[in-house]
């Protein structure tokens, strides 16, 4: 640690040197002297650069799959979010934009009426059970479908739903939360 912290302040010295011998001979121009003795400094830290990086890669990792730990499920590699509110689920309009082909028009959401609503506690648009196989039945019922949508739909019904209402009572605490 005290090798780390020698050489940083080392290179904190020669980029302030840098800059102020720059900014001396070309004033206006001090950032060069910054930036010339930054390629050099690559050399000095290898180790730490790479731990830092590698570091800052588990904890965004981390934070972004930590919000989603426990409360989604997973369809062909795209996530889904779920919540169980007063036995009924409801499901995170936004994913379901990613994953609905075609996309939804302005006018099925304004269909689904009560079947989409806002959760506050989670600042997220959510469609119903029922809204989502109404979404499902204008992509699923005609000659045009999808395999994908097909098996979305089926996926949806077999085990989509019921395993969201089968989680136990300490579970649906945590996972509306």
């Amino acid at each position: 640690m005290l090798k780390f912290v020698l050489k940083l302040v080392m290179s904190v010295a020669i980029c302030y040197a840098a800059f102020r011998g720059i900014e001396r001979v070309a004033p206006g121009f001090g950032a060069l002297g910054i930036l010339i003795p930054i390629f050099f400094l690559g050399h000095l830290f290898p180790r730490d650069i790479l731990s830092f990086f590698s570091w800052m890669k588990y904890h965004a990792r981390k934070s972004v799959l930590l919000r989603w730990h426990g409360r989604y499920y997973s369809f062909e590699g795209q996530q889904l979010r779920f919540f169980l509110i007063d036995e009924v689920v409801w499901l995170a309009l936004p994913d379901l934009e990613k994953m609905l082909e075609p996309e939804i028009s302005e006018r099925e959401l304004r269909l689904l009426g009560e079947e989409k609503t806002f959760l506050d506690d989670h600042q997220l648009h959510v469609v119903s059970e029922a809204g989502m196989l109404q979404l499902l039945r204008t992509r699923t019922d005609t000659r045009h479908a999808t395999q994908k949508m097909i098996r979305f739909k089926k996926w949806l019904k077999s085990s989509g739903f019921d395993n969201v209402k089968r989680l136990p009572k300490s579970a649906i605490d945590n996972y509306t939360k």
